[in-house]
């Protein structure tokens, strides 16, 4: 019998408003045509890499699977750390369900899976001490053997962390894989087109050319596939965690909450603190009595009628509703053109502390934001999807495409794209 195997491979950022251009990109519209679409995938609380990711491989909600930021919780740390480890997820995965399956798994840096057991792993962390280097921490939490043959063999493509160069390198790794290992399962996470996003703004030319350089990495793994005989047995699969929205100027909160006395100059000491999600912010209480809420509430009220930069303000109950951090006081949006910063220095409503152009972590309700999903293989039909389909749902309905037995989501199959 033939072994049927899956491919997914995450763009990152590629967006449903980026269909002119991605539909009418030769791989991509391959898959288009001969498999499954579906152009809208609404992304969760808040749309960014890490907790959208963890959703893409548990089906479950952030306020689940435990990811609800890019970055942990670290008032007065200039660099808090972000959520590398596989460990830091709640509740089942892909990935475990692959080990409990007995499948051979690779992994090329996907978000939130340093440290997993599966064969083949190059973990997506960066150093984030002065005292470490990229080396050290790749080796330590990568799967070690595979990392130094990747780096001994494709370490000449790697400029740092700069993209395209960093894409080509990942995607050697994952053409090693499929030219030579009896794979099962095969996850691959690119990152060029949210880099450029971010750097030249969401119309920007050098946007479509990173789409370009996505659209011929697919031609390959498809060239790879059939180069081997596997075209047919294989579950291609294609998607994306976020859009991205333009912005010219930061809100820094918790320098207004220095000013209340909610917390010292440092921001290690706090009763308050905001915490960037970019296009949105959690709020947080140290001691959440009702009332600091309501003085925090007030003062939020306060900035939203005088300073701007702040379009809604939900509640702890409104955000859990939404699968957001129930850790948080509040969760705050900000208005178009403006992302939140945890800086403590600066305008307080003003210039950026960076050189980006575009960002995300916005509501994921907002008009053509939506993420996008396309697979083609023995497990999918030939469909297009006219409704929204939620993110939570992208999990299940891979696992049924791979045979996994995938526990506790909170979404459920696309039923209409599956023949199995």
């Amino acid at each position: 019998m033939t072994k049927t195997r899956t491919v997914i491979l995450s763009l990152d950022a590629l967006g449903k408003e980026d269909a002119p251009v991605y539909e009418k990109a030769p791989a991509i519209a391959q898959v288009l045509q001969e498999g499954a679409h579906i152009p809208a995938v609404r992304s969760i609380v808040p749309t960014l890499t890490y907790p959208a990711h963890a959703t893409l491989v548990t089906g479950r909600q952030p306020a689940s699977h435990g990811i609800v930021n890019n970055t942990k919780l670290q008032p007065g740390k200039a660099k808090p750390d972000w959520y590398w480890h596989s460990r830091y997820i709640k509740g089942d995965t892909l990935f475990k369900a692959a080990g409990r399956a007995k499948k051979q798994t690779g992994a090329i840096f996907w978000p939130v899976n340093a440290g997993a057991r599966i064969r083949w792993n190059m973990a997506e962390i960066w150093p984030h001490r002065r005292w470490q280097n990229q080396t050290m921490v790749s080796l330590a939490h990568s799967t070690k053997r595979f990392a130094i043959q990747m780096a001994r063999r494709y370490g000449h493509l790697l400029q740092g962390i700069q993209q395209p160069q960093l894409d080509r390198f990942a995607h050697a790794c994952a053409l090693h894989i499929l030219q030579n290992e009896d794979f099962d399962l095969l996850f691959v996470h690119y990152t060029d087109i949210d880099a450029h996003k971010h750097r030249c703004g969401t119309r920007a030319r050098e946007v479509e050319e990173a789409i370009l350089r996505a659209d011929l990495h697919v031609a390959q793994v498809m060239d790879a596939l059939q180069a081997r005989g596997l075209t047919e047995s294989t579950n291609l699969i294609l998607l994306s965690d976020h859009s991205h929205r333009d912005i010219y100027r930061a809100l820094r909160l918790n320098q207004i909450f220095y000013r209340h006395g909610l917390l010292d100059a440092s921001g290690s000491n706090w009763r308050a603190y905001a915490n960037s999600c970019e296009g949105s912010s959690y709020v947080y209480l140290k001691e959440n009595n009702e009332k600091e809420r309501q003085f925090l509430l007030e003062l939020l009220q306060d900035i939203r009628r005088t300073r701007g930069g702040i379009d809604r303000i939900y509640s702890r109950e409104e955000v859990v509703q939404k699968g957001g951090d129930p850790r948080c006081a509040f969760w705050l949006t900000a208005v178009p053109g403006t992302v939140f910063s945890n800086a403590m220095e600066g305008e307080i409503l003003g210039t950026m502390d960076n050189d980006y152009k575009a960002n995300h972590g916005y509501p994921p309700d907002l008009p053509d934001y939506e993420a996008m999903f396309c697979a083609k293989g023995p497990a999918f039909t030939r469909t297009t999807v006219q409704r929204t389909v939620p993110m939570t749902d992208i999990a299940p309905t891979i696992a049924r495409a791979a045979g996994l037995p995938l526990r506790g989501a909170d979404g459920v199959c696309v039923e209409e794209i599956l023949r199995v």
